[in-house]
């Protein structure tokens, strides 16, 4: 069904991925996309449908996962929201259109449901194992905003916590399903570019957008919370190098940097992740620097490019070049990664299989950038696995105190996360 079949549907695909904003009717307020209406039909209940429970209702849930689930309104309904503001719960209750009893302010209140299949996690990092945890015991499945959590540790324990239970459990790796990431998949396994042997991946120009007014903004910016800065933030690259690179990650070189000597997090990275057969750089920012993807195999080459060479525009080509010449690459409509995980999750649950990124993709990849914030700050490479004794497999960027710190690092020569300084003031929005 086409957006305006019936005019009952609107679909918006936001820039901020990547994507052009797609809505009969939208507004902006304040630089922000804010929705005026969603499918009004969406909450029909039928039997074939998937019951859908949201727990946080914020900016990512509001501007991705919903639009998401609109579009997948024969596979999907929503049939209950949880979040603690309640201008959220407000927003859930009129977009949506459920009734005061399908809206809480306490995740307790999904503990006797037994209309709900799938348990979509949108809350901030720091709050997610015992969200996960209850619906697992509940035998429900899962879908999982990324990082699965702010430490290697607790990681862990959510990947044992899936493997006793029943339920399908997927992590939001969103990235794998963009269109100019699928265009590659298929060449890149067929060997047209031969053997992958490095990756430079620069996104250095995303908009720092904070969070909904209405919770903590600046949560981002927050490691107890977020658990980082921009490399948190931005991990999918990290999960899309590693798909690239066609082999787990093994080793991690990193610096990181912040523009502001009070800042709490990094917002500059840059980080080498090595796999047995290839290395991949990723350079990322909160910023206005330049965006691209660049593939370099034993045979070719390919190529993402954005128009202006803004990661967060629309694509401008994807190609790649061989020893038989220039090949521009079909790049599918530019439609929602969102939407691509909640179609793989159907399908894993229907066919009982596994998602493409289940709960170990996620201990995996936060494990990998923890190790970029531990190398940032010893000033040399860290091997993965890390050991379990590691201050930061424990702790996370917290751990990172009782590090061997490297003086001419920027960590500590910024003071990120208290190493070499200290920054006890409200994490600050930068606009």
């Amino acid at each position: 069904m086409s957006p305006g079949d019936n005019g009952s549907i609107t679909v918006l695909l936001l820039s901020v991925y990547g994507f052009v904003a797609a809505a009969p009717e939208r507004r902006i307020t304040g630089g922000f996309l804010q929705l005026t209406s969603i499918e009004k039909e969406a909450n029909v209940v039928t039997s074939d449908r998937l019951r859908v429970g949201i727990v946080g209702f914020g900016n990512t849930a509001q501007w991705s996962h919903i639009p998401a689930l609109a579009r997948l309104r024969d596979r999907y309904e929503v049939v209950a929201v949880v979040d603690p503001s309640p201008e959220n719960r407000r927003r859930a209750s009129e977009q949506l259109e459920l009734s005061a009893d399908h809206v809480s302010s306490d995740v307790a209140a999904l503990e006797d449901r037994t209309d709900i299949d799938v348990i979509d996690i949108c809350t901030p990092p720091l709050f997610r194992k015992e969200i996960i945890a209850d619906a697992i015991r509940r035998g429900q499945h899962i879908v999982c905003e990324k990082p699965i959590a702010t430490t290697p540790r607790e990681a862990a324990e959510i990947e044992r916590l899936v493997e006793a239970g029943t339920g399908i459990f997927a992590m939001m790796h969103n990235y794998l399903h963009l269109p100019q990431y699928a265009a590659l998949w298929d060449p890149l396994r067929d060997g047209l570019i031969g053997d992958v042997e490095f990756v430079n991946i620069n996104a250095l120009g995303y908009r720092d957008l904070p969070g909904t007014a209405s919770y903590k903004p600046a949560w981002r910016r927050d490691p107890s919370i977020g658990g980082g800065g921009i490399l948190m933030d931005l991990m999918h690259y990290v999960y899309v190098a590693e798909r690239l690179m066609g082999g787990s990650i093994e080793r991690v070189t990193a610096s990181l940097r912040a523009r502001n000597p009070s800042g709490t997090v990094e917002d500059l990275a840059s980080c080498r992740f090595d796999s047995a057969n290839a290395s991949a750089v990723i350079n990322l920012g909160w910023g206005n620097g330049p965006g691209g993807v660049f593939v370099s195999g034993s045979r070719g080459r390919a190529v993402v490019r954005y128009e202006d060479a803004d990661s967060q525009a629309a694509v401008e080509e994807v190609f790649i070049v061989n020893d038989s010449g220039r090949r521009t690459l079909t790049v599918g409509d530019r439609t929602s990664g969102h939407e691509g995980v909640f179609r793989d999750v159907a399908r894993a649950i229907a066919e009982g299989g596994d998602p493409q990124a289940p709960a170990s993709a996620g201990v995996r990849i936060l494990e990998a950038v923890i190790a970029a914030y531990a190398s940032a700050t010893m000033g040399r490479s860290v091997d993965l696995p890390l050991e379990t004794a590691d201050p930061v497999y424990q702790l996370g960027v917290a751990g990172l105190k009782q590090l061997p710190v490297d003086a001419r690092s920027w960590v500590a020569r910024c003071g990120l996360f208290g190493v070499g300084g200290h920054h006890d003031a409200e994490p600050e929005v930068v606009a």
